[in-house]
């Protein structure tokens, strides 16, 4: 069975002086990545037999299975030397399935006309997409374990900001979104942002990093539009505001 890590495991786990945390955390990948991939393996052994059968899936399947063989093969984890080298096999891998996504997509696409269960599919694509999630950020973690140790970066353990900002993070998007803006309309709304902007909390940074430039890139092509006429100093503003407690935080 697979063994869940929960963000606060992650981050309580810590730094030690000598390294060790970043060989624990190796041999724990050494030992739960595989089970992991074994079940992607079994999910894509239950598609129907045709859906299995095109060559953009069957491509995909054959990545999982290739992956599953390079990390049980690869010798057990017991110096750095050895989990440099398990660096090396986990950025490969990352590599190799960067394009998973657009490989699923496409080959449903390709075969839609012989999937009689919708479900069943669907059930396949939220299991094995919700998956790769978690197999990229426990692999990117470790990955970024092993560069902290190599570049003595203070503020991040792994993949977690220990002190993020929220008020930094989206103010570094908004310039990127009004420079866009501005780049391809001429003019841009000045982006505004009130309430807990103060707020500094451990969090997993790369996937707001995704999301907040979506989120203002929206907001703003919205505003320009609905008013193509207006020079920019009319442009109402897009305002952005945080709250937090101890427990949540909520960007609006």
């Amino acid at each position: 069975p697979s063994v869940r890590l929960t963000p606060s495991t992650i981050l309580y786990s810590g730094k030690s002086p000598d390294g060790s945390h970043i060989l624990r955390s190796a041999q724990y990948l050494h030992k739960e990545l595989p089970v992991r991939i074994a079940h992607r393996v079994a999910g894509f052994r239950s598609l129907p037999f045709i859906v299995g059968c095109n060559p953009t899936i069957l491509s995909v399947h054959e990545l999982y299975i290739r992956a599953f063989y390079m990390l049980t093969e690869y010798p057990q984890i017991t110096d750095f030397e050895v989990e440099k080298g398990y660096c090396e096999l986990l950025q490969g891998l990352l590599d190799d399935h960067k394009d998973v996504v657009t490989q699923l997509a496409a080959g449903f696409r390709e075969c839609r006309k012989h999937i009689k269960n919708e479900e069943l599919v669907r059930n396949f694509l939220d299991r094995t997409l919700t998956s790769r999630l978690g197999l990229r950020m426990l692999a990117e973690h470790h990955l970024g374990l092993h560069n902290d140790n190599s570049n003595g970066n203070g503020n991040f353990v792994g993949v977690i900001n220990v002190s993020m900002k929220l008020k930094d993070v989206i103010e570094k998007w908004a310039d990127f979104v009004r420079q866009a803006a501005i780049h391809k309309y001429g003019k841009s709304p000045a982006i505004k942002l009130n309430g807990h902007i103060n707020a500094v909390f451990p969090y997993i940074q790369a996937p707001l990093d995704y999301i907040i430039p979506e989120l203002l890139k929206n907001a703003v092509r919205a505003t320009v539009e609905s008013h193509l006429d207006a020079c920019e100093d009319s442009l109402p503003p897009v305002t952005i505001t945080i709250a937090n407690n101890d427990v949540d935080f909520i960007i609006r």
